[in-house]
């Protein structure tokens, strides 16, 4: 019987042992596969940045060169748009006041505003699957190509050899050095400012016969901004949540112009008839008329909603001015005629 219980123990233990030194094995393998997988990865990513070392330590690569091709006529033709709109605002408005009065820096606004505009028009980058860059077409009249060129050729002969390792930044920074280097009295610049000026102040004078109701509808809105701070809600383009009828009726207050019912602590405006809350648009009361008077309202409306502080009754004006101007630049360097109608139609003016 001792036997049999000593061969037991002694099976038992045999078993015990097998078992740790399995387990052993399986966790020296773990361990090795985990290894080789690390130096599997190492490898590859070397193998990667081996890769974008080689492309990088090339300077004149097809991609290189296609994207400061792109780059380089996209800032040109930013930077002339920018320069015709400039100008012309210039000639229609005082920047030095505008920035002592009002804090506005007219040039930075119309810049900003061209580059969202051409933004638009072209991207400045586009892309194919496999990461190759594909060339931006870009299509404009004859006289803005032929100050396009002379940038370009500008550019060229003050970048010298290395552009196809300049940064966008810089390449932004030479177009722009290269325009302000073009004279001014170039015809196709000068031709291009002549068309631009006559259409701006051709619109503004269709505009003219209730162009001083923009100002009283500004100075309405100024006033609605400065006496409650809630009515901003009449700006907002939020979508409202459903209104919390039944609670705090007693503190809502009513608009002496509308009879609307505005919340102080939401801001919501309610109907009094229905309870509903009402998705109000800036120009509740007044209809939008005229080409002017639309660009002029939206800015103050993007002014309202960012800062309303910020809000003044003659930058808006003036902002909508440089919309005007820089709409009819753009239409102008790509070609583009539309008649006062149009524009209307496009500005959604019924």
């Amino acid at each position: 019987m001792a036997y049999q219980k000593f061969n037991r123990d002694k099976a038992a233990n045999i078993k015990m042992g097998q078992f740790y030194d399995n387990s052993m094995l399986l966790q020296e393998a773990a361990a090795l596969t985990k290894e080789e997988n690390k130096d599997i990865e190492i490898n590859m990513l070397r193998e990667t940045i081996a890769n974008l070392h080689k492309a990088e330590a090339v300077p004149n690569t097809v991609a290189k060169r296609q994207k400061y091709l792109n780059e380089a006529n996209w800032y040109a033709l930013k930077s002339y748009i920018t320069k015709l709109s400039i100008d012309q605002a210039k000639s229609l408005y005082d920047f030095k006041i505008l920035k002592e009065e009002y804090g506005m820096d007219p040039e930075a606004e119309i810049e900003q505003e061209v580059e969202e505009v051409l933004m638009t028009e072209i991207p400045l980058t586009i892309q194919g699957d496999m990461g190759t860059i594909i060339p931006i077409k870009i299509e404009v009249s004859p006289e803005t190509a032929d100050v396009i060129q002379t940038v370009l050729k500008l550019m060229d002969k003050n970048i010298g050899p290395d552009k196809t390792s300049m940064t966008t930044d810089q390449v932004e920074v030479a177009a722009d050095e290269a325009m302000a280097e073009v004279p001014e009295d170039v015809p196709a610049i000068v031709n291009a400012s002549d068309k631009i000026a006559d259409e701006t102040i051709g619109i503004v004078t269709k505009d003219q016969e209730i162009l001083a109701g923009i100002k009283t509808k500004m100075d309405e809105l100024e006033a609605r901004v400065s006496e409650n701070e809630m009515a901003l809600g009449l700006a907002s383009e939020e979508q409202y949540e459903e209104p919390p009828l039944g609670q705090g009726e007693s503190d809502l207050i009513q608009d002496p112009e509308t009879g609307l019912l505005i919340d102080p602590e939401t801001g919501d405006i309610i109907d009094p008839n229905t309870g509903e809350i009402i998705k109000e648009e800036l120009h509740r009361e007044h209809r939008v008329q005229t080409i002017l008077e639309a660009l002029a309202f939206r800015k103050a409306n993007k002014v309202i909603k960012e800062n309303f502080n910020a809000y003044n009754r003659n930058a808006a004006i003036v902002s909508g001015i440089n919309s005007l101007i820089i709409l009819e630049a753009v239409n102008h360097v790509f070609g583009r005629t539309i008649s006062y109608i149009e524009l209307k139609n496009k500005l959604n003016i019924k």
